[in-house]
């Protein structure tokens, strides 16, 4: 019987008519049965019977049974990973405020804004590389299973991400007719006339 590798965990549900048998680490197994790490290492510790009705395989019986050798990770695209990583550094401009939540007003304060590629953002923030990489991705919704998110740094967080070639707000191009342009015109000019009479301006 081969061993199990480091960090290959099982775990089994006794469905009917074949059981429901998950191998992998703890946070592939969360994934796949929308649960916790926590709770899936509990169970395996003995702290709880299991967790969303999985059992570990522990019993040498079992392991011979049900074990599945971890499958051997895609192919990764180097060169197109680097490709995304130096455009994702060098060409995307991120927008960050500081002691800002979603929802609020944007800060007025120049000390509590910062625009720029990542480089620039990393440098004005003083965040090292890794942490900037999470950031980002936690923004972007590509945080691996395995990490969690992160949202703010030292109090800054990511507003606005606009990449290379798409703009960060759609551009529509409203066409109205003639007699609405002079609706238009005539409702501002009695918004500006009532604005002055209520502020008193223009007078000596």
């Amino acid at each position: 019987m081969r061993e199990k590798p480091r960090s290959h965990f099982g775990f089994i549900k006794h469905t009917k008519p074949k059981p429901h048998v998950l191998w992998g680490t703890m946070a592939e197994i969360a994934v796949q049965i929308g649960g916790n790490r926590r709770n899936l290492y509990l169970a395996w510790n003995g702290k709880r019977n299991g967790y969303l009705g999985y059992f570990p395989i522990k019993s040498e019986e079992d392991i011979a049974k049900y074990y599945q050798p971890p499958k051997p990770p895609p192919p990764i695209n180097k060169e197109a990973l680097r490709e995304q990583k130096r455009e994702m550094w060098n060409d995307w401009k991120i927008t960050m405020y500081k002691d800002w939540k979603r929802g609020e007003p944007y800060p007025q304060e120049s000390s509590r804004v910062v625009v720029g590629t990542a480089y620039q953002v990393q440098k004005h923030i003083n965040i090292d590389r890794a942490n900037m990489n999470k950031l980002i991705m936690s923004y972007e919704g590509r945080t691996p299973p395995a990490y969690s998110n992160m949202w703010t740094y030292k109090g800054w967080r990511i507003a606005r991400i606009q990449k290379k070639g798409v703009s960060a707000v759609p551009q529509v191009k409203i066409y109205m007719t003639r007699n609405t342009r002079e609706i238009r015109k005539e409702y501002r000019r009695l918004r500006v006339e009532e604005y002055k009479q209520r502020n008193k301006i223009g007078d000596s």
